[in-house]
């Protein structure tokens, strides 16, 4: 608080003899106060108010400097958010009637794989295909192919051949029969063989057989020719490779050795062919040697996967 007491004089002239009122006056009155020392000094404590006929004296005392205390509060908020629990789906009773395979089956035999009706049917590396990996209603055990094919022997000599082949992956027939004719001379005859197959290696990129079977010879003279008709048979023994590298790839390959009666008989063949779903398309060389004479000559072909 500030406190202040005026007084109130009289006019100056009736002060100028300095009685008692003056003395109270001047007890009361102020000291001057000390010069300040700079600019910076505070202010004066006291006050002189000069008016023309009055004079106000005025005492107070400095207000009391207040001090401005900041205070923060921090607040901190924790959301908690509960998820619901996952739905767990009720348990399933196992069927007892069936055992429960927990591996995968074990390999079945070779003898057991099967036969595409074409190769590449199945979309994989070769013709004969795993049951576990193929139905039974896309694949079947028994299959077959039959080819016709036309080839030059060279010095006039032409030959056109029929083969055949039916059976299962591991065991199978096939029959071969050649016309050889010679226009110029007026003469013809066929060669042939039929075998029985066995398969030691039966895989889905390659089948390799060997078999045993008879091989023949059927004269066939054209009508007017010089000499009589001859006939002639005897064993054979064939190993046949079939290579499936990939589609449209078929590489063939096979070796025969037997005899016409008393007379060695060899033959061997190559071919290289394009397949399109049943059909194959197919060259390569066909040579065939009865004793010192040699029958052979390029070839080109058609053969069908049934």
């Amino acid at each position: 608080m500030v406190g202040a007491l005026i007084l109130v004089g009289a006019p100056a002239s009736a002060q100028a003899g300095g009685g008692r009122v003056e003395a109270a006056r001047s007890s009361v009155r102020p000291s001057p106060p000390p010069p300040p020392r700079s600019a910076s000094a505070s202010r004066p404590v006291g006050r002189t108010v000069t008016t023309s006929s009055t004079r106000v004296y005025t005492r107070a005392r400095p207000a009391p400097t207040r001090t401005r205390t900041t205070t923060t509060h921090v607040h901190t908020y924790y959301v908690v958010r509960r998820s619901p629990a996952p739905a767990v789906p009720p348990p399933v009773a196992l069927r007892t009637e069936q055992p429960l395979e927990l591996e995968e089956p074990a390999a079945r035999p070779p003898f057991q794989r099967l036969v595409g009706r074409f190769p590449y049917e199945a979309r994989r590396a070769g013709w004969v295909v795993d049951p576990w990996k193929a139905s039974l209603e896309e694949h079947r055990r028994i299959s077959g192919r039959a080819a016709v094919e036309g080839s030059y022997q060279f010095g006039g000599l032409y030959r056109s051949g029929f083969a055949a082949r039916v059976g299962s992956p591991r065991l199978d027939v096939d029959t071969q029969m050649s016309f050889y004719i010679e226009p110029a001379r007026s003469d013809a005859m066929y060669l042939g063989d039929t075998t029985l197959n066995f398969a030691p290696v039966a895989l889905p990129g390659i089948v390799w057989r060997v078999g045993l079977g008879a091989r023949y010879m059927l004269d066939a003279r054209l009508p007017g020719g010089p000499g009589a008709r001859e006939y002639a048979a005897g064993w054979n023994f064939s190993t046949s490779l079939d290579a499936f590298p990939g589609k449209p790839f078929v590489i063939s390959a096979r070796l025969d050795r037997g005899v016409l009666y008393e007379t060695p008989v060899w033959r061997a063949r190559a071919t290289v062919g394009l397949v399109h779903r049943r059909f194959e398309l197919f060259a390569g060389y066909d040579h065939t040697q009865i004793k010192n004479v040699a029958l052979g000559g390029p070839l080109l072909g058609l053969r069908a996967w049934l």
